[in-house]
């Protein structure tokens, strides 16, 4: 059994969005397969954006976002949920990550050599969903924005192996196709995968 912490970066909170449908396959494989569940939903969270370096340098994390920091601590498994936008995640989800992962958290700087992980042993699964096809977006864009997610992200705090899920031409996806992803991700839930 895991410790899984499920964020869905989408900032628009309908329900129906596609991204909030596949965590929710996730979400229903994880639990059936006895693992413990904790959801955060970006959309609910009213927290500033970093300003200046020096607000995110070595201080706390505001108030509102320091339970995420001992969710992420919590958890042996991380699915991050959200649209692909202007090529990378939204920036709620990039304020987020900024916010919640500082220095002494996530990673210990040590001079000028390579920062000590402080949240290894945690895998992760990234679930990103976009308007062009995927191959797309991994042949023709490099994949970047979730490039950016995986290394200097979730990477550079110890999350391993980091699996990613790209579901492109989603505009009128049709309910036969998302329930082929549905299917698949509640296979990843239930797995911890």
């Amino acid at each position: 059994m895991a410790h899984v912490l499920l964020i869905q970066g989408h900032p628009d909170p309908d329900a129906q969005r596609l991204s909030r449908r596949l965590a929710l396959a996730y979400q229903e494989g994880a639990e059936d397969g006895g693992h413990d569940v904790i959801t955060l939903d970006l959309a609910s969270l009213n927290f500033p954006m970093l300003r200046s370096t020096r607000d995110g340098d070595f201080s706390q994390a505001p108030g509102i976002l320091r339970f995420a920091q001992d969710e992420l601590r919590w958890c042996d498994h991380l699915g991050v949920f959200f649209p692909i936008w202007h090529g990378a995640m939204p920036a709620l989800l990039k304020a987020f990550w900024e916010q919640v992962l500082r220095p002494g958290f996530a990673f210990e700087l040590r001079g000028a050599r390579v920062p000590r992980k402080l949240l290894d042993g945690r895998s992760a699964r990234i679930v990103a969903t976009m308007g062009m096809p995927a191959l797309a977006f991994r042949l023709v864009h490099g994949a970047h924005g979730i490039a950016v997610l995986e290394k200097s992200v979730l990477g550079v705090s110890g999350f391993y192996p980091i699996r990613r899920t790209l579901i492109g031409r989603v505009e009128g996806i049709g309910e036969a196709r998302l329930a082929r992803y549905q299917k698949k991700l509640r296979r990843y839930g239930e797995a911890a995968f």
